[in-house]
């Protein structure tokens, strides 16, 4: 004990005749030392500071043609864009012109615009397919459509982002630095922004990684893992929104609903008093989900509220099923199937429908069957309200063979009016005669969750 005191006082003694005869050493040490140190964090934060890095999963198989128009659209810019109602506003182009009552569109697009190549964006560049239209390339910032016959949405077809040749090239705010890919899917695909300084590339400002997942519960897996900070889509939140630093968004997806589409090659269900019918005798207030009540989006321009709705009424339903042959009723069943993740509320229907003395048959389907009485499954809404391809009778969209002259009317009227006031009140009547007609009972806008990181 008494060696170990010792050696301490030593040392100290030591030190301190250290200290004194090289003191100025010591400070003059302390100080380079720290100036070094302060010298080097802050040269780091300002050259070599990490460029914000967004990680983002989607479910799906992607190629270069096929994207997300979220993607899309942070890439580049068509001659229009939509705005939150789908309206088509001025993109691209400067000024523009429809001639021959709807038949001629011309265009002038803003001088200036270059490709992210470097390359000056000329009206040679805008490639759109379309059947059946003449492009006219009047000089480098003037071109016109030619169409054989007028179309209402052809403003909306404009609003598709422009690449150059095909390739992922494009004229918006982020650029694709990286892509991977397996065979022609895409797995990972890496977009920057920069800063503009004096129409030049500065610094990169903004970076996002994206990872595409062929199913959901492997997406989830990366997510857990940190190959993504944030998990888009998904039908469920899987446990995780206990987890510490998990935040979780709800999202109503106006783009799309679901809905019973009934097959109208069987009998029974071309009557439209028992589809109607059917429609009343769900108890829709049970779904969780925003109800639907048009088959255009309620944000949509052209949605209209005044049309029939069917809030749930037994006695409306049973009105309409005693106008029909009662044993004829008895004797019918109906096979209904659900394509997941939309089968959700099948038995609750179901269920509904056996109250009023139907029979019903319940499945459920990963994929939309070529056979079917009754299916739930999600439309995806158009943006703009043409809905041309999907009900009138000679379309080959027309997969419930659904048949109504007036409806094919209207649909071929909205088709061939160009002007905004007149198609609005087109397709406010043609809301008014499919809610009537009830070719498919609307359930619900689907929910679906982000996962972020924080």
């Amino acid at each position: 004990m008494k060696n170990r005191l010792h050696q301490i006082s030593f040392g100290f003694l030591f030190l301190r005749s250290f200290v004194k005869r090289y003191y100025l050493y010591v400070l003059l040490g302390l100080f380079l030392g720290f100036s070094v140190f302060w010298v080097w964090v802050n040269f780091n934060s300002v050259f070599f500071k990490q460029t914000p890095s967004e990680k983002v999963g989607y479910v799906g198989n992607f190629t270069e043609n096929t994207l997300p128009t979220e993607i899309e659209t942070k890439i580049s810019y068509g001659l229009f864009e939509l705005d939150k109602n789908k309206v088509p506003k001025k993109a691209l182009v400067e000024e523009y012109k429809i001639k021959d009552g709807g038949k001629t569109y011309w265009f002038k697009i803003k001088e200036g615009l270059k490709w992210q190549d470097g390359t000056d964006f000329k009206t040679e560049d805008i490639r759109y397919d379309f059947k059946d239209v003449e492009k006219k390339v009047i000089n480098d910032y003037e071109l016109e459509y030619r169409l054989k016959e007028p179309y209402g949405p052809f403003l909306t077809l404009l609003a598709s982002p422009l690449f150059k040749n095909k390739r992922l090239v494009g004229l918006g705010k982020y650029e694709v630095v990286e892509i991977n890919k397996s065979g022609s899917f895409i797995n990972e695909l890496i977009i920057q922004r920069y800063n503009i300084e004096k129409g030049r590339k500065g610094k990169v400002i903004d970076r996002i990684e994206y990872r595409f997942y062929p199913q959901e519960d492997t997406m989830v897996t990366g997510f857990k893992l940190g190959e993504i900070n944030e998990a888009r889509g998904l039908t469920n939140v899987y446990g995780l929104d206990s987890w510490p630093n998990i935040e979780v968004e709800e999202n109503v997806d106006f783009n799309s609903w679901v809905g019973i589409f009934f097959n109208q090659r069987r009998s029974i269900l071309a009557e439209k008093d028992f589809r109607q019918a059917l429609f009343y005798a769900i108890e829709s207030f049970k779904f969780s989900e925003p109800k639907v009540y048009s088959p255009i989006s309620s944000e949509n321009w052209a949605y209209t509220k005044n049309i029939k709705s069917y809030s749930y009424s037994p006695a409306d339903s049973q009105r309409l099923l005693e106008k029909l042959d009662e044993g004829k009723i008895g004797k019918e069943k109906i096979t209904l199937i659900a394509v997941k993740p939309y089968d959700k509320y099948l038995e609750d229907v179901a269920q509904s429908w056996e109250k009023m003395g139907i029979n019903v048959k319940t499945y459920r389907s990963s994929v939309i069957p070529g056979n079917f009485d009754a299916l739930i499954t999600a439309f995806k809404v158009p943006d703009d309200p043409d809905q041309y391809y999907f009900w009138h009778s000679t379309s080959r969209g027309n997969f419930i063979n659904f048949n109504s002259p007036r409806i094919d009317k209207i649909l071929e009227d909205g088709r061939l009016e160009y002007r905004t006031k007149q198609r609005k009140e087109i397709y406010s009547d043609f809301q008014k005669y499919f809610m009537e007609e009830a070719p498919v009972s609307l359930l619900y806008y689907p929910v679906s969750f982000t996962l972020k990181r924080v």
